[in-house]
């Protein structure tokens, strides 16, 4: 998962903040490290910003949403720049890719890990795009061919669904999904 970090912020929350995505694996990009910043972020799946909505906040945010990303907004205090912000969250297109917490340092994590939770559950990376080669044996292909003539889907249909069953019926991956984002020190 790859996002933007935008952060004009406090240097020292802005450092814990790409530290705790660094240990949580996520690849970012960010105004702090002099990452080039394009037109396009197409590359990357989520905008954070930490601090205040100043220009180039703004800027990202309204490219964000142009291309359907989700934003977290994560202003320091709960006094902030809202007129934007307010013409976005009232927009039917707009309000559900926006998410705005105030940052706390005591809940600003958990408030980051739910975020990355939903991206994970909710973004793109359910769509087929993968190419994996399976080997199998003759007697499995025969059974393969079989089973997807009785039930009349396709083959690699028919893996993916037996997949996804698997993985929903796995308590111990489920448990993995709702702690993955949490980092314990």
């Amino acid at each position: 998962m790859m996002i933007y970090f935008y952060s004009n912020g406090s240097p020292e929350e802005s450092k814990n903040i790409l530290h705790y995505f660094k240990k949580a694996k996520i690849e970012v990009l960010s105004n702090l490290n002099k990452a080039k910043t394009t037109e396009s972020l197409t590359d990357i799946e989520a905008l954070v910003i930490f601090g205040d909505l100043d220009d180039q906040a703004s800027y990202f945010m309204a490219l964000a949403l142009s291309q359907n990303k989700a934003v977290l907004f994560l202003p320091e205090k709960e006094k902030y720049n809202v007129n934007q912000l307010k013409n976005w969250l009232n927009s039917p297109h707009f309000k559900e890719k926006i998410t705005v917490k105030i940052w706390q340092a005591k809940t600003g994590f958990g408030d980051l890990a739910n975020f990355l939770q939903t991206l994970d559950k909710d973004s793109g990376r359910d769509m087929i795009h993968l190419k994996y080669t399976l080997r199998i044996s003759p007697k499995i292909s025969d059974y393969l061919i079989w089973k997807s003539k009785d039930i009349n889907k396709k083959k690699a249909d028919m893996i993916r669904e037996i997949i996804l069953q698997m993985m929903e019926e796995d308590k111990v991956y489920q448990n993995f999904l709702q702690e993955k984002f949490k980092l314990k020190d």
